[in-house]
């Protein structure tokens, strides 16, 4: 189930008749201009819309395997954040809303990881859990970055 789907396709054609209807129209540069540029942010929301679930799930599964190594080591997780590993491959089925309130439960809990690294396990445990932390925030960052990527590939009006 696609819960982004009205939304994208809202977006979608807001941004056609902007195109279409509303552009040529538009007789000052300036104002024309101002319009392109509402456009490109509109392509970007929908390409944001259309992805953001699939980003949403994959930045926590990468979480949930560091969050369940560091807990291995003596990092408390939340009984909220543990609840969530559970049910993760039937994410598809919740509300994006909802699925943004889980993933900032992870990124919660990854700020606390960050911090109590220090204190957990041995040196050696200690380093690979830092090691996983950059790797992870890594993989997030670059999903991101290929998200904004995709919307700036789009040719300019």
């Amino acid at each position: 189930m696609n819960h982004s789907a009205p939304i994208g396709e809202l977006i979608a054609t807001v941004t056609r008749a902007l195109r279409e209807d509303v552009l040529p129209q538009v007789e000052s540069g300036w104002a024309a201009g101002n319009l392109r540029a509402c456009i490109q942010v509109l392509t970007y929301l929908q390409d944001r819309s259309a992805m953001e679930r699939d980003l949403l799930i994959a930045d926590m599964m990468d979480m949930r395997g560091l969050l369940l190594t560091a807990a291995e080591q003596g990092l408390t997780l939340e009984s909220d954040v543990l609840a969530l590993f559970g049910d993760l491959p039937d994410r598809q089925e919740i509300s994006t809303s909802q699925l943004r309130s889980e993933n900032a439960a992870c990124r919660e809990a990854m700020t606390r990881l960050i911090r109590e690294v220090p204190a957990l396990g041995t040196e050696t445990g200690r380093q690979q859990l830092r090691s996983q932390v950059h790797a992870c925030i890594a993989r997030m960052q670059e999903r991101e970055y290929a998200m904004v990527q995709s919307s700036e590939a789009v040719p300019p009006i």
